[in-house]
């Protein structure tokens, strides 16, 4: 009896790491990257980050879908003004002020009808946004400030699985972003030139 329950355990043992072993693996989003790689250095002496969004209230059925995003929206902008400017001056403060950071996932109705039936519906869409600001204070030239908004908005399917639902939210995402930097970009060169130190 016993080497019959020790080829048992060692079978089920067996079948436990069998298991395991076809357990698909993580999938981990690519990073959030900005339009362009460059930094633009200010006559500064400092660049702060400072986050005055509070997400707006998202009113059901739809719902908040930062909580779905690979980066925290309020991490991504600071990362911007880390890399992106870059103090070179001794006087003066240039600061980044996110404005708005929004992103939602909003069911939308279905026809419900015999057509609904063979038609492959949207049921869904996700809309994403963030507003920034960009600050020079305490600087003997002068004050002066840009801004800039992006929004997007991206349908989905009923048929989308949920991995291609995650892989529509991130595009949306990386979408705003880069056209968030792109248009920050245009406004600082419109409205803060005085700042920005060409070589």
């Amino acid at each position: 009896m016993m080497p019959c329950r020790r080829a048992f355990l060692v079978l089920s043992a067996g079948a436990l790491l069998a298991g395991c072993a076809r357990k698909p693996a993580i999938r981990v989003p690519p990073a959030i990257e900005f339009a362009s790689p460059l930094t633009l250095p200010l006559d500064v002496a400092t660049v702060t980050f400072v986050n005055e969004a509070t997400g707006g209230t998202v009113d059901e059925p739809a719902r908040d879908a930062r909580f779905d995003l690979s980066e925290w929206p309020g991490d991504v902008v600071r990362r911007w003004s880390e890399e992106r400017l870059r103090a070179a001056g001794d006087r003066g403060e240039a600061r980044v002020v996110l404005l708005e950071s929004r992103f939602v996932a909003v069911p939308l109705d279905t026809a419900g009808t015999l057509e609904g039936f063979f038609t492959d519906e949207q049921s869904a869409a996700y809309e994403g946004s963030l507003a920034v600001r960009i600050e020079i204070v305490d600087h003997p030239s002068g004050s002066g400030f840009a801004e800039a908004r992006s929004y997007r908005r991206q349908t989905v399917p009923e048929s989308l699985s949920v991995v291609e639902r995650e892989e529509t939210l991130h595009a949306l995402y990386q979408d705003v972003v880069t056209a968030l930097d792109e248009r920050l970009e245009a406004e600082m060169a419109e409205h803060l030139w005085r700042w920005i130190m060409r070589p």
